[in-house]
């Protein structure tokens, strides 16, 4: 609960700071949604390690393997890395460099889960 309480709290201050500062300096307030994203993703990272371990621990006592998790986690991090890169590329006004992140964030995804798709695969087929 703290942690949205930091992140809305981060986040109105440099929207309002930036919608301020866009009339005079649009640079400037492109620099301050960087920086308040950062911030965000900071105290984020806090908690994701806790959250980390707990979701470790639940597959260790499921028995699922870590070749099972680790490509989910990846596609996760793709996924919110691409969203949090194509937002700032449309607060710059590049909507079609937003669209491209956007793209080789999910074949990037993509990529990362084939693991669990041959897995799948070998699942199936010892199936039949």
């Amino acid at each position: 609960m703290e942690l949205i309480v930091k992140a809305a709290a981060v986040g109105v201050v440099a929207a309002a700071a930036g919608l301020v500062v866009k009339k005079s300096n649009p640079e400037s307030s492109l620099m301050l949604s960087v920086c308040a994203a950062v911030m965000i993703l900071a105290a984020a990272m806090e908690v994701f390690g806790s959250l980390l371990s707990f979701v470790t621990g639940l597959a260790d006592e499921a028995g699922l393997s870590s070749a099972l998790l680790t490509p989910v986690l990846k596609a996760v991090g793709i996924g919110i890395t691409g969203r949090i890169v194509s937002d700032i590329c449309k607060e710059a006004g590049q909507a079609v460099s937003a669209s491209a992140v956007e793209l080789a964030a999910s074949v990037a995804a993509l990529y990362a889960a084939l693991p669990l798709l041959k897995a799948l695969m070998v699942l199936i087929c010892s199936f039949l």
